[in-house]
């Protein structure tokens, strides 16, 4: 783990013991789930921790923060801002502020998000009505133009109700999601940002067992359909997040000590946030022209390529042909890896790289006999009739 994650488990830990103390039923959740039953430990280096817990638990964890000292729990009842229906515990003794989300968190400390497994309204109609405003403010206060376009559409109803006032519109989509009149009590959903709910039993906490993850035990839903459903989208690569000069961590400052600090030096994150925005619209405009600048550069790269292969391949050329012809692929493999490796990060690039047609036409049969016909197929179509007379001509 890193510095950051350390916080963040500590965090983690916090949270859990007033879940155990307050008897609330939780399961750890998304990546800390897929590490725990993959790896038993945190790796990667993500930083979005979080639990999932039932929607009946909400008032008692809520209660159980209220008085300890730099803790709290925020949502979308204490912030109109809010990009969701999920909550997060946020110690408020430190800084974790990623400047894209400049008021979007009222609450910019490390914190562990705590998504919630609810009932649903038994009448359809009004199941759609709460789908439409989940989405939509979701869409809204996350800012994105993700989800498609009957999202955006959802998104500019909600925004349309901004007539009540933000704050009101906020509560009221809360309080329609989690305090349903007449529950569906057979099932509980949990609602993943932007997705579909997914349907599982009510006795879905009755299933929870330990885990390991770092020496400590925590619970987890022992369910193979939860898990399978809950991980599907999640590989090990999906464990790691690049975290830039977007991001102003430090776990030993609080938050508003720094943004008061801001304050009086006179940063404006929202001049920040708009000439952001600006840029932005600019950066669009020349895409295309940069597009082409940088597949000039892969062509000159390419060229330079091609002369350092062929110096290089020249003196081994009667070797690679002798392996050819005594159908060696282990050696002949070997001996071409220099080369096919640019191949491919050239193919990547759109481009086919061919510095001796005899040379590439044995290193064609070399990634046949490797059941890569397609990849050959699609060399053969991007190859340029230039490329295919010999350099020494």
């Amino acid at each position: 783990m890193n510095e950051t994650q350390e916080k963040m488990y500590e965090l983690l830990k916090e949270l859990i013991k007033i879940c155990e103390k307050e008897k609330i039923d939780y399961s750890i959740n998304n990546k800390l789930l897929f590490d725990a039953i993959n790896n038993n430990e945190i790796t990667g280096t993500y930083h979005d921790f979080s639990i999932v817990i039932k929607s009946d638990d909400i008032e008692k964890l809520v209660s159980a923060v209220k008085d300890i000292k730099n803790r709290s729990i925020e949502s979308l009842r204490t912030n109109k801002r809010f990009p969701g229906l999920h909550l997060r515990f946020v110690a408020e003794d430190t800084l974790y502020f990623q400047t894209e989300k400049y008021n979007v968190y009222k609450k910019m400390g490390f914190a562990i998000d705590i998504h919630v497994l609810r009932y649903h309204p038994k009448d359809k109609k009004q199941l759609k009505i709460n789908n439409i405003l989940e989405t939509g403010i979701e869409v809204l206060n996350g800012r994105t133009l993700k989800g498609g376009m009957k999202a955006k559409v959802y998104a500019l109803i909600v925004f349309m109700l901004g007539i009540i006032g933000k704050k009101r519109r906020a509560k009221f989509i809360y309080n329609r999601i989690y305090k349903v009149d007449n529950p569906n009590k057979k099932y509980l959903y949990y609602k993943p940002l932007l997705l579909k709910p997914e349907k599982y039993d009510s006795n879905i906490f009755d299933k929870t067992s330990d885990i390991k993850l770092n020496k400590d035990k925590f619970k987890y839903i022992n369910d193979d359909y939860y898990i399978n459903t809950r991980l599907k989208d999640y590989t090990i690569h999906s464990l790691n997040n690049n975290y830039g000069p977007n991001y102003i961590i430090d776990k030993d400052i609080p938050y508003k000590l720094y943004f008061k600090e801001c304050k009086k030096q006179g940063v404006d994150f929202k001049k920040y946030i708009t000439k952001k925005i600006i840029l932005g619209l600019k950066n669009r405009k020349i895409r295309k022209y940069r597009k082409y600048v940088n597949h000039c550069w892969d062509v000159m790269y390419r060229t330079r390529d091609r002369f350092e292969l062929y110096e290089y391949y020249k003196p081994l050329k009667n070797e690679i042909i002798d392996l050819y012809q005594k159908k060696d692929y282990e050696k002949l493999e070997e001996i071409l890896k220099k080369y096919t490796d640019l191949l491919y990060y050239y193919y990547t690039k759109k481009l086919c790289l061919v510095f001796d047609p005899v040379i590439f036409d044995i290193t064609k049969e070399l990634l046949i006999k490797q059941e890569k016909k397609e990849y050959v197929e699609e060399l053969i179509k991007m190859c340029p009739k230039e490329h295919l007379i010999p350099l020494d001509y």
